[in-house]
């Protein structure tokens, strides 16, 4: 899927009402002690919901949708092919930012008209086909032919620590070619522990890093771009 928010657009003509309304949001779950990889998801949805809000719902403020409004932002996200598993994450995200305005006395906001809106079913169950260690290990050499370091690197690790995306994503560059284990990464319900992993997943973190070159940033998976600028990936890349 094509990138969603146009950065110029959304820092110029979105509305700050409801960015600022995000904000406090998201204050308010920190607060609550949700775990950071939470907030940044909140963060990522609902400046999608406020991009969209902004094309298609002429900027309205967020405490001002009815529950058409509601509807039509599902019926779009479906119009760009999301999943249903990805509408309902929207749709949870604007409910639970509509549901902090109702329950906060400085929004003059009475009652969270997305709990009115139904979520879309599960996609159908369907067979799942696991590929087998020799298959994975065909790719991973053929990412390495093609000097496809970062891809090799994060397949590699995924697949020898055993471990999710999210924990994936956690993990920063340092000490990882000298030693065979990661930092301390939060797994899920709040669970710290290493990443654990063999000389095939070390190989291919020396050649992503030698390929990267040298940097400040701390995070195992960055983008660099022509120009020599470098950022951190989006979590939302692991998805596609």
């Amino acid at each position: 899927m094509k990138r969603i928010v146009d950065q110029a657009i959304y820092e110029k003509y979105v509305s700050q009402e409801n960015k600022n309304l995000v904000k406090d949001f998201l204050i308010e779950k920190k607060a609550q002690g949700k775990a950071a990889s939470t907030l940044k998801q909140y963060g990522w949805d609902l400046r999608i919901i406020l991009f969209l809000i902004h094309q298609h719902l002429e900027n309205k403020n967020l405490i001002d949708l009815t529950r058409k409004d509601i509807r039509n932002l599902s019926i779009i996200f479906q119009e760009m092919e999301m999943s249903n598993a990805r509408v309902n994450g929207l749709m949870s995200a604007l409910r639970s930012a509509l549901e902090f305005c109702a329950d906060d006395d400085d929004y003059d906001y009475e009652f969270n008209v997305g709990s009115r809106v139904r979520g879309l079913p599960k996609n159908p169950i369907r067979d799942i086909t696991f590929i087998t260690e020799e298959q994975i290990n065909w790719l991973i050499d053929e990412l390495l032919e093609q000097e496809k370091y970062m891809l090799a690197m994060y397949l590699a690790l995924s697949y020898y620590s055993a471990a999710r995306k999210n924990e994936v994503y956690q993990v920063q560059k340092e000490g990882l070619i000298e030693h065979y284990y990661t930092n301390v990464v939060r797994g899920k319900r709040g669970k710290k522990f290493r990443l654990y992993y063999n000389h095939r997943v070390q190989k291919c973190i020396r050649l992503y890093i030698n390929q990267r070159g040298k940097d400040t940033i701390p995070d195992l998976f960055v983008r660099v771009y022509k120009n020599g600028e470098r950022k951190r990936l989006n979590k939302s890349v692991f998805n596609y």
